[in-house]
């Protein structure tokens, strides 16, 4: 905010001077309240870091559709999960869990920190066209001041002096009003810079918090990930079907593998008998996949 002291000088009336003086406008109006300077209190390092688009929800926004909470989510639902040992597929899901949790329990003070920006946000528009509004009447005022002198300076003309004596009065309460306006508007931009000072450091430090948690998922994305690449493919013995209803027709596909060493047999159901490629097809298509033993791997 442009720090300025605004001073008016008072149309001064001398009842019966013939040398009336009403005085000179000299206002400088009232404080700008830069547009740049108040869009960048909004949109705080922080916040540019994290990329949110700037609507009046972007941290609820950011935390409901992280990308890496989605990437996680879909790995935990991959069919390699049920591939992995049992242990392994409970302890990375309750981790998973853990770490959705931890968003879920995030937003209501996301939901705080948004509702209390969007009013900042409103509050700054509104002190905006506040300015714009007294910048109109300060354009009047200078206006009718020039016209006052115009017609009472540098002396009344007999047949005007009553016409300017009043004028002044007028004048004299329409800048009262003004400047007392002024005052107004600049201790609500006061108020207004306050409560920016105020909210910087808690969204600030909620960003941090964003971003760590952030991180604790990517790592669990790595995690899963890594787990997966050791798994490889079991080796495709044959399959089979059989009809299991006639009406209507039915079969049973039973596929056979080798898991890491373990014989295994996986059963699908499908409409109609299939042929033996279309058996194949659907075996392989995904292959089952396994941890092979320490021995195997590398």
């Amino acid at each position: 905010m442009i720090k300025s002291i605004f001073l008016v000088a008072v149309l001064a009336v001398a009842s019966h001077s013939a040398d009336f003086d009403q005085g000179k406008f000299d206002g400088i109006g009232p404080p700008l309240l830069p547009r740049e300077k108040a869009e960048a209190a909004m949109l705080a390092k922080g916040v540019r870091a994290l990329e949110i688009a700037t609507t009046h929800t972007r941290l609820q926004t950011y935390l409901l559709s992280n990308a890496a909470l989605k990437e996680m989510s879909g790995l935990l639902l991959d069919a390699q999960m049920t591939q992995l040992a049992p242990e392994l597929q409970k302890r990375l899901r309750a981790e998973g869990a853990a770490l959705t949790q931890e968003r879920d329990g995030m937003l209501p003070d996301a939901a705080n920190l948004d509702q209390e920006d969007t009013g900042l946000i409103i509050r700054r528009d509104e002190l905006n066209a506040d300015r714009a509004r007294l910048d109109a009447r300060l354009t009047e005022i200078n206006r009718q001041a020039a016209e006052h002198e115009a017609a009472c300076l540098p002396t009344h003309p007999p047949e005007r002096h009553d016409w300017c004596v009043e004028n002044a009065r007028r004048l004299n309460g329409i800048i009262g009003q003004y400047n007392a306006d002024v005052k107004v508007h600049n201790a609500a931009i006061e108020k207004w810079e306050r409560d920016i000072a105020s909210i910087q450091p808690r969204w600030d430090a909620f960003v941090r918090k964003i971003l760590a948690w952030e991180e604790l998922v990517k790592k669990q994305i790595e995690v899963i990930k890594a787990a997966f690449a050791r798994l490889i493919d079991c080796e495709y013995i044959g399959g089979h079907s059989e009809i299991i209803r006639v009406d209507p027709l039915e079969s049973k596909i039973t596929c056979t593998y080798t898991c890491c060493g373990r014989f295994t047999e996986n059963y699908r159901f499908i409409k109609g008998k299939p042929t033996q490629s279309e058996i194949d097809f659907i075996c392989t298509n995904p292959m089952p996949r396994c941890v092979p033993s320490p021995a195997i791997q590398k």
